[in-house]
């Protein structure tokens, strides 16, 4: 959805952010994270402003759904390198999709490069990184 935002409307996602970046403080976070946000621009700043201003831009939902990584110590919500209307040219005729990797792998053709990062584990789940969002992330998921 971001990357849709970051598309069709540049300049009113940077809106958005710079709003962001001006009430930035720890309980701000803590406000913004437990809230869902309506609408489009708003959800595509809602992630890029947590993202940025999260634990090491870790993304982790628990088992109800919910983004639950503490503030970080970064504290710059629109960054120098930001140019939202140069990435909405170069997406301009750009077909974006969110689906299951399988759908993503079945769909390219020679010369894609596609990077499918799965979250890790181990055989016997003791290793602790299983629980990356609210299903269970298992072995047979691992090997899939």
């Amino acid at each position: 959805m971001s990357d849709e935002v970051i598309r069709d409307r540049p300049r009113q996602l940077q809106t958005e952010l710079a709003r962001h970046q001006e009430l930035h403080c720890k309980d701000y976070y803590y406000m913004v994270r437990n809230k869902k946000p309506r609408g489009r621009i708003k959800a595509a700043a809602w992630l890029l402003y947590l993202n940025r201003t999260c634990w090491n831009g870790l993304y982790r939902l628990n088992q109800a759904g919910n983004f639950n990584v503490p503030i970080g110590t970064k504290t710059l919500v629109c960054l120098p390198t930001d140019d939202f209307p140069a990435a909405s040219a170069a997406l301009s005729d750009v077909d974006l999709r969110a689906c299951d990797f399988e759908e993503t792998i079945e769909r390219t053709r020679v010369g894609d490069l596609i990077f499918v990062d799965p979250p890790y584990t181990v055989k016997h789940n003791l290793n602790g990184f299983v629980k990356y969002n609210e299903t269970i992330f298992s072995w047979s998921d691992q090997v899939q």
